[in-house]
């Protein structure tokens, strides 16, 4: 099995959704529910609002939500691995490891990326069913007019006319996190959404720190670090952490890669 095939890869994730049905619908359900309700909560605190719940207001509570599922979602990547029998079964199947990998990459993609917008999307309309056919009472009509309906544009987190350097440090964190949490789950198993975070925290705030020494030094040398860029606008440290996180994230892949083959062996 030396070459990379799409059938294999597409039967591998048919294999992911049959044997761990419930867990992804209970996910969906749940998710379902869980927005529902924290929207509903978070109408009648801010019921007061002058300028009533708009798209702003939704994109924070969705930004949290995005961080919960790359945790609890995308943190449980090959769940066949936990048990020694299932571990067994998974590793024997007629796959490359790179096809596995692969397979668990557009799992949890397609999920987190494709499924959940959906489900907080629901969620919103969900709650505000609930919030003008039982709530009345809490919420009056003339509150709900001030709700605006959740656009589901604005679930797309990078806006508009923001500089180039921001999209790349945003996409190349949330592709970092992504590759972080599926190598995480090789190791921890379903106790990932606990270390795995930790872990990312920690190196966060070596890197703060790594930057704030490094200003520091600039400074005491009479240096300007704004200055020092290497494109239009891109200051010189923000360019080296966007290449760090997308070398941090095919780095996380090739490591999960090698642990697959370690693991078969």
């Amino acid at each position: 099995m030396n070459n990379i095939s799409i059938s294999r890869i597409l039967k591998l994730i048919k294999f992911e959704f049959l044997m761990h049905r419930k867990y992804y619908l209970t996910i969906l359900i749940g998710a379902l529910v869980l927005v529902s309700v924290v929207i509903l909560i978070a109408w009648m605190q801010t019921r007061h609002l002058l300028t009533g719940w708009q798209q702003k207001h939704y994109q924070v509570v969705y930004f949290v939500y995005f961080l919960a599922v790359i945790i609890f979602i995308v943190g449980q990547g090959f769940k066949d691995l936990v048990t020694k029998a299932s571990s067994e079964r998974y590793l024997l199947l007629p796959a490359s490891h790179i096809e596995k990998l692969i397979a668990q990459i557009l799992t949890k993609f397609s999920v987190a990326l494709i499924a959940m917008p959906f489900v907080f999307w629901f969620g919103v309309l969900l709650a505000r069913l609930i919030g003008f056919s039982l709530m009345n009472n809490i919420l009056s009509t003339k509150n709900f007019e001030k709700i605006e309906y959740l656009r589901f544009e604005s679930l797309w987190i990078l806006t508009e006319g923001e500089h180039w350097s921001f999209n790349a440090f945003f996409i190349g964190s949330v592709f970092f996190l992504f590759s972080f949490m599926i190598l995480g789950s090789q190791y921890f198993g379903k106790w990932n959404f606990v270390y795995t975070p930790l872990i990312k925290i920690l190196f966060v705030l070596i890197t703060v720190l790594s930057c704030r020494a490094l200003l520091s030094f600039y400074t005491k040398n009479n240096t300007n670090i704004n200055e020092l860029e290497v494109f239009d606008g891109v200051p010189l440290f923000v360019f080296v952490l966007i290449i760090l996180l997308f070398l941090g994230s095919f780095l996380s892949y090739f490591i999960s890669y090698h642990k697959l083959k370690e693991r078969e062996v």
